[in-house]
């Protein structure tokens, strides 16, 4: 018994060396710092910048595939991925837009909010994304588009039917929009147990006549549509 004893101390000793490497690199992993999230989301924004600007213009759709799920429960009601919208209303110095929100800001929730596209893109809330445009709207529209989005910013989310005067992410868009457009678009009626009614979907402006693809992020058949 007491040779066992001795083998063990022995053996423990001969791994100590190992062992304190291990604590010290465990104790210089813990001693330091994280990454910064805001440092990385400002480095995703100056790479999305460089890459979009020049192709994507104010008054153009960014949609996105969420991650919740209510980002699921819209993609099965609609048969599209795409969960949310949301308006590009400036390119520079940076590209922001405008949407409707519940939780994309802790600091503004439920409410209409501007967001840089890297943080309307990042994949905390997005599993893929594309941006779109209606050729059919002239300068003078898209301008006034942006003038009554800026104003509804702050205005609180309301999720209602089309009857009851809802205001979420795609009725924002829908409100900003020509009454000629806004003719075009397609409302879905459901009938749930927290809503029941006529509701607008994502999918309805994307697969509108003149509605067209300006970049996509990854395939849509990556996330099974």
């Amino acid at each position: 018994m007491e040779s066992t004893h001795l083998n063990a101390r022995k053996r423990l000793y001969q791994l100590l060396p190992f062992i304190l490497s291990v604590a010290g690199l465990l104790l210089m992993a813990d001693l330091s710092p994280d990454p910064s999230p805001t440092q990385d989301l400002n480095a995703y924004q100056r790479s999305l910048q460089q890459k979009l600007a020049p192709k994507v213009h104010i008054g153009d759709w960014v949609v996105r595939a969420g991650t919740g799920h209510e980002s699921q429960l819209i993609q099965q009601l609609s048969g599209n991925p795409y969960s949310h919208i949301g308006v590009i209303s400036q390119t520079q110095p940076e590209i922001r837009v405008i949407h409707a929100t519940t939780t994309d800001d802790h600091q503004r929730l439920n409410q209409v909010i501007s967001s840089s596209l890297a943080e309307f893109t990042q994949s905390k809330w997005a599993t893929t994304w594309a941006v779109y445009r209606h050729t059919g709207l002239s300068n003078t529209q898209i301008q006034q588009q942006i003038h009554d989005l800026n104003q509804m910013l702050g205005q609180p989310f309301v999720l209602e039917s089309r009857e009851n005067h809802p205001r979420y992410c795609t009725t924002i868009v829908y409100d900003s929009l020509p009454v000629s457009i806004q003719q075009q678009v397609p409302w879905q009626t459901v009938s749930l147990s927290v809503i029941k009614g006529d509701l607008l979907f994502p999918k309805a402006f994307i697969e509108l006549k003149g509605s067209q693809l300006i970049y996509q992020q990854a395939p849509i058949s990556k996330i099974g549509f």
